[in-house]
């Protein structure tokens, strides 16, 4: 087997137009598009937005694969571990070549390169939410976010403490996000603002369903296999 991690074109302008549309700062289209939130060093202004629909929840466990295409920035999302918003199922019923490929390596007691780029491949869990940037050139445009457990601990202390109303449209808050960069860590601090910012209707009649939207980006086994084995060419984010 080649070890080239190029995806192949059609998940890759998939991708790049997610990530184009993410530089830009844009939300959902006609298209049914929305671009990713790309936070600042220093201070941003959020607003979580509350979920698409009835029995959603405001986030989905994520599960991305990085460090893929021929310079090694572009990633996926996995078949594996990207779950149902009940954090257990799985969004599709396919298998992850790539989540195959690491855990062979890592099942045979290999040392060197390929045991690093195993590691390297591994999937990262991560949660997706639509939030909209206070500071962006369209307030009313959804975002994606994607954020590490770090995020997501600070989050579930809000809700379950003194803010159970943070992500109502009507009286929950905006929230300050300071990120830090040092040496190679990054650490984001989350702050509510403390007093109701109401989220607009026409910010909610462009919430994309999540659910939907991310299970259509998740690679089946032929694309992800075209990484694997080197026959694809370029590179795309799914993420920031």
């Amino acid at each position: 087997m080649v070890l080239d991690y190029g995806p192949d074109a059609a998940l890759l302008a998939r991708y790049r137009r997610d990530y184009e549309a993410s530089k830009r700062g844009g939300g959902a289209g006609g298209g049914g598009g929305i671009g990713w939130l790309q936070l600042q060093d220093g201070v941003n202004v959020v607003r979580i937005l509350p979920p698409y629909g009835e029995g959603d929840q405001y986030s989905i466990v994520v599960g991305q694969h990085f460090g893929l295409g021929s310079e090694r920035r572009a990633g996926v999302f996995c078949p594996r571990l990207t779950l149902g918003f009940d954090g257990r199922t799985p969004l599709v019923d396919w298998s992850c070549p790539v989540c195959e490929y690491t855990d062979l390596v890592r099942g045979s007691a290999r040392r060197g390169r390929e045991l690093s780029r195993a590691r390297d491949l591994g999937a990262v869990t991560r949660w997706v939410c639509q939030v909209l940037d206070r500071d962006g050139d369209d307030v009313d445009a959804p975002l994606l976010w994607s954020f590490g457990l770090p995020v997501y601990g600070q989050l579930l202390g809000f809700l379950t403490g003194t803010y159970p109303d943070l992500l109502d449209a009507d009286e929950g808050q905006d929230i300050a996000v300071r990120k830090v960069r040092q040496d190679r860590s990054t650490t984001y601090t989350l702050s509510p603002e403390g007093k109701p910012s109401p989220v607009s209707d026409a910010a909610l009649e462009r919430l994309v369903d999540l659910k939907s939207y991310i299970k259509s980006r998740i690679p089946r086994p032929e694309e992800l296999g075209r990484v694997l084995d080197g026959r694809g060419e370029g590179e795309a984010s799914a993420g920031p």
